[in-house]
């Protein structure tokens, strides 16, 4: 017992001593924190947070549960943002040129209700997609979870239209905006159902759970976002990747009514070009980017509630906690980019995975019943949205591989599928990304060497776990096949851009600038310092 304790000690002083250790570092790496806290300009500004911050405690703390239903709802929300967007504005009058005042401040948070009410209208379209589909398709999900899923399945649907779209060169306002109305208006029963639970549903499932602190962790996540949405309401992309590659493509996709040659996939500025396409706005573009955040905090609230069964409290303070994290916040208003939508759609794979695996391990053998075989096509389904959003989503699909071979086969299955995936990436050139691949040494014989491994560590797993080897393959065929076959719509782009069957080629896409290589870029330096001297 008293080692235990001792062990608990030790492991809680290591904890805060490493949570001192990097905050330093990062405030050492990061001067400009430092500056901006000795020249603060906004002190009634702070003075404000802290009154917003303690009034909604407050109010969740005194209004009686039978009247919080109706404050602490969609419309209560929004009445919040108003406010809190009215106060971030004023307090910059200041530091702005012209007659800008406390009217100013109204007007300019009344535009962002214009502009979070646009949101809603796409949003409402895209769940009615996913709600009309998994009408007629029915998954063995959780059912709080369906409307997150409806929402990934919806966007997913009108990015696929929108690209047919600009495959024949019809990417206009109105073929847009058509097909963005035509769900809600095919859907309309269900969508009214859908606007007042939206306005009118408690943010908590019980009155009685909300307290003083549950009030503070809303307020504080509430004025954040307020003011990095704020943020994000500018007519020109600030961030540098956002304004020359993934905004650009939305707006690249609007000039030409058509698909933008090369790139990788780009499935989530498809879906942010609905801004400046369908409403010609490229604020909205930008806010659609970051909305990406907002749909992936929804998706972390069921993963925190739903699945870990974290207390309100807890879930809360989980969403604020990643909302302040400085690697989320730079891309919430700067580096407006496609990452927050890939994030959403991979929470959302680890959702589908947790009830896949449930569904998989219910039984005493690895039997396929129809609920499995659907959730393996979802599952699968989900995986080439995402690896149409970003390449990168391969790291997850390659680690949820070998998570599912291990449920399984337990290690020889770990072992096996880690030892193909590498191989795989070798065989296919997929560690030239970099153009450095060809200067991996030793490469070309480790390929082989995994891919024995692979042949070894898959008999043993044969041999001792027959049925639920066969069951892996076949769980590791459908998924593959299913994200092949939604990822497919890029590869015969990236195909025809290339004419290359390269791996490498056909899932990166084909270099929009010039084909060179770091040998070439060598010569071309040295011979330009040559010519100086």
């Amino acid at each position: 017992m008293l080692k235990s304790k001792i062990s608990d000690v030790l492991l809680l002083l290591f904890g805060l001593f490493w949570i001192v250790f990097i905050f330093s570092d990062y405030i050492n790496k990061h001067p400009f924190y430092g500056i901006s806290i000795e020249h603060f300009q906004f002190k009634n500004y702070a003075v404000f947070i802290l009154l917003y911050v303690l009034a909604h405690g407050l109010l969740f703390k005194f209004i009686k549960p039978k009247y919080k239903r109706y404050i602490f709802n969609g419309l209560g929300i929004i009445a919040s943002i108003f406010i809190a967007s009215v106060a971030t504005t004023y307090s910059y009058v200041n530091f702005s040129d012209g007659d800008n005042n406390f009217a100013t401040s109204i007007v300019f948070a009344a535009n962002a209700i214009k502009y979070l009410a646009a949101l809603i209208l796409i949003f409402i379209s895209v769940s009615s997609i996913g709600n009309l589909t998994f009408k007629i398709v029915n998954f063995d999900i959780r059912e709080s979870s369906r409307p997150i899923y409806e929402v990934v399945f919806g966007i997913m649907v009108i990015t696929f239209i929108m690209f047919l779209l600009a495959m024949l060169g019809l990417l206009n306002q109105i073929t847009v905006l058509v097909f963005l109305l035509l769900p809600i208006l095919i859907n309309i029963k269900s969508n009214i159902g859908l606007i007042k639970g939206l306005f009118l549903t408690p943010i908590t499932p019980k009155a009685n759970q909300m307290n003083f602190f549950t009030g503070v962790l809303f307020g504080t996540l509430v004025i954040f976002l307020t003011m990095n949405f704020l943020g994000a309401m500018s007519p020109f992309p600030l961030g540098f990747d956002s304004r020359n590659y993934y905004v650009n493509i939305s707006k690249l996709l609007g000039d030409y009514n058509g698909v933008v040659k090369g790139f990788q996939s780009y499935s989530w500025s498809i879906f942010m070009a609905i801004g400046n396409i369908g409403f010609k706005s490229i604020t909205l573009t930008l806010l659609l980017s970051f909305s990406g955040i907002l749909l992936s905090l929804w998706a972390l609230w069921e993963l925190a509630r739903n699945y870990l069964h974290l207390k309100v409290n807890q879930s809360w303070a989980v969403l604020l906690i990643v909302s302040l994290m400085p690697a989320f916040f730079n891309q919430m208003y700067i580096e407006l980019k496609v990452d927050f939508g890939l994030l959403f759609v991979q929470i959302c794979n680890l959702l589908l995975l947790i009830d896949t695996v449930d569904n998989i391990t219910k039984g005493d053998k690895f039997s396929f019943d129809a609920d499995l075989y659907k959730l393996l096509i979802l599952l699968g389904v989900f995986f080439g949205f995402a690896l149409g959003i970003k390449a990168t989503h391969l790291y997850m699909i390659f680690a949820i591989m070998m998570f599912l071979w291990t449920v399984y086969c337990q290690f020889y299955g770990f072992l096996a599928c880690f030892a193909a995936i590498f191989s795989l990436i070798l065989f296919g050139h997929l560690d030239d990304v970099s153009g450095m691949g060809s200067y991996h040494l030793g490469s070309y014989y480790l390929k082989y060497i995994l891919l024995a491994a692979t042949i070894i560590f898959g008999a043993l797993s044969f041999v001792k776990y027959k049925e639920a080897f066969l069951a892996s393959m076949k769980t590791s065929v459908i998924v593959s096949v299913v994200s092949l076959m939604v990822f497919m719509p890029w590869i015969l782009k990236h195909y025809s851009e290339s004419k290359t069957t390269n791996i490498n080629s056909l899932i990166i896409g084909n270099n929009p600038g010039p084909e060179v290589t770091i040998w070439e870029i060598i010569q071309n330096y040295n011979r330009h310092k040559r010519g100086n001297e």
